[in-house]
């Protein structure tokens, strides 16, 4: 869940190194914000914002993987596994010397 200094930029994953984020013509250096590329959440560090000055508009450009890496991702379905699953699970059985 994003606060309000969080803006979530897309549902998959941001490729790292491919972000650029510009006001105008010129890039805004990456030590004014910070971004996790996996979530694709981008922040303001608060004490560069008031330094931008009035911001009309700002362009942000970056490439995306395919899939989300901060969704948990499985091979099967655990649904249909943890419902054919008996009830109590024993793994071996230890005889006491």
């Amino acid at each position: 869940m994003a606060s309000k200094d969080t803006i979530i930029l897309d549902s998959l994953s941001v490729i790292p190194g491919s972000f650029v984020l510009m006001k105008g013509d010129s890039i805004i250096p990456s030590s004014d914000y910070f971004l996790d590329d996996f979530g694709s959440k981008f922040f303001w560090k608060s004490s560069h914002v008031d330094s931008l000055g009035s911001m009309d508009s700002l362009s942000m450009v970056f490439r995306v993987y395919p899939m989300s890496f901060s969704k948990p991702r499985y091979l099967r379905d655990r649904r249909v596994w943890i419902k054919r699953m008996p009830r109590q699970v024993i793994f071996f059985n230890r005889t006491p010397i």
